[in-house]
């Protein structure tokens, strides 16, 4: 058993009450948001102080905090000690049935969202909800560790190298314009933070180097590279040329409609 076992009946559990979730997000084991809410989720085999800890360390950022174990074999003093505890820190307690073979999730105790928190930290909040929101889905497994993980920027990353792959040497404008490409795309070229880029001969035109031709060889089964090459082969599929019988009237040519 590990901790990511625990990660998809938590995702789904979620996902039942209209939250969108994604693992590992700023050190998060699981974002989920519904609206303006943010809840953390902190995903750990056994309940102990380090999981109480973290779980106290997102309250200053989300709007409520769950931690979620596998669901005791029998709720005696222990488990009626963690769920006191959790209810005096306003944490939420989720019991996950592994040894089920529906894995339902349990809840023992509801985060209390009006808990007093001493300091708040608005700019963890706005960082976990920048990196949720850049992500165009959940490609990592909460309770991962020592792993690389998807983030926002890898996935921009990943599009731009994919693009010079299809394009080959080509400047930021360019790769923009042809393939999708984020506009931070130049920034994303120059800082070069995996080493997959390089300038070619001149200045503002880049190619995929070594490191990163290796880089999509080795990610060839990756769902995240599957998905941006699936988005990338729709905007380079043509528009449908047929046009409807009116427009061979000049009049209803001349329509703004019609020439957007």
């Amino acid at each position: 058993m590990i901790e990511t076992d625990l990660y998809e009946p938590v995702k789904t559990y979620f996902s039942k009450l209209g939250y969108s979730s994604w693992g590992e997000v700023k050190g998060y084991d699981m974002a989920a948001q519904k609206g303006d809410e943010l809840v953390a989720v902190e995903l750990k085999l056994h309940f102990n102080t380090k999981l109480v800890f973290q779980a106290m360390e997102r309250q200053k950022s989300a709007d409520k905090v769950y931690m979620a174990i596998p669901r005791p074999k029998r709720i005696g003093k222990e488990a009626r000690s963690m769920i006191e505890l959790a209810s005096r820190l306003g944490l939420g307690l989720l019991f996950v049935a592994l040894d089920s073979e529906y894995k339902l999730v349990e809840p023992a105790v509801e985060p209390d969202p009006e808990f007093h928190v001493a300091r708040r930290n608005l700019k963890k909040r706005r960082a976990v909800l920048k990196e949720a929101a850049g992500r165009s889905g959940d490609y990592n497994m909460g309770g991962s560790s020592k792993k690389k993980l998807n983030t926002a920027y890898r996935e921009k990353a990943l599009r731009v190298a994919l693009a010079l792959e299809k394009e080959g040497a080509s400047s930021a404008p360019a790769l923009i314009k042809n393939c999708g490409c984020d506009k931070q795309t130049y920034g994303i070229l120059s800082r070069n933070f995996y080493g997959w880029f390089e300038r070619t001969g001149e200045k503002p035109v880049f190619c995929l180097s070594q490191e990163g031709k290796k880089q999509l060889e080795e990610s060839a089964g990756d769902e995240l590279l599957a998905k941006i090459r699936e988005d990338m082969a729709k905007q380079s599929e043509p528009e449908d040329q047929d046009k409807p019988e009116d427009q061979d009237n000049p009049e209803d040519q001349s329509k703004p409609e019609d020439q957007a």
